[in-house]
């Protein structure tokens, strides 16, 4: 569960690009509360980034239903959301893989 991962109560930050969960904490002041980036926190932050949208509109509502399949999105949004990743690749730790709640992978972390 990615949510709790949104640096409130001490927690570490964390968000999600392109499948890829990263440690955004080092960066708090940008993805926690109160930052600019704070809707992202604890969230798949792909289509926004894909879209250079903040909006809440943009973020998966249901989180514990299916993940974004990113339809929708055109080649330079999808190239805009790599570029994005990238960056979070070369500044922060990947710490998982994005995956829908009662995925097997997911029950693996939980137990």
């Amino acid at each position: 569960m990615l949510k709790p991962y949104n640096g409130e109560n001490n927690m570490p930050v964390y968000l999600a690009v392109n499948g890829k969960v990263f440690d955004v904490s080092s960066g708090r002041n940008f993805y926690g509360p109160g930052g600019p980036y704070e809707n992202f926190a604890g969230r798949d932050a792909s289509r926004g980034l894909a879209c250079g949208s903040f909006d809440e509109d943009m973020l998966t509502k249901d989180l514990n239903g299916p993940l974004d399949d990113l339809k929708g999105l055109g080649d330079e949004e999808m190239e805009a959301m790599r570029g994005w990743e990238e960056r979070f690749d070369e500044k922060y730790l990947v710490v998982g893989k994005l995956v829908a709640v009662g995925h097997p992978e997911a029950e693996k972390e939980g137990s």
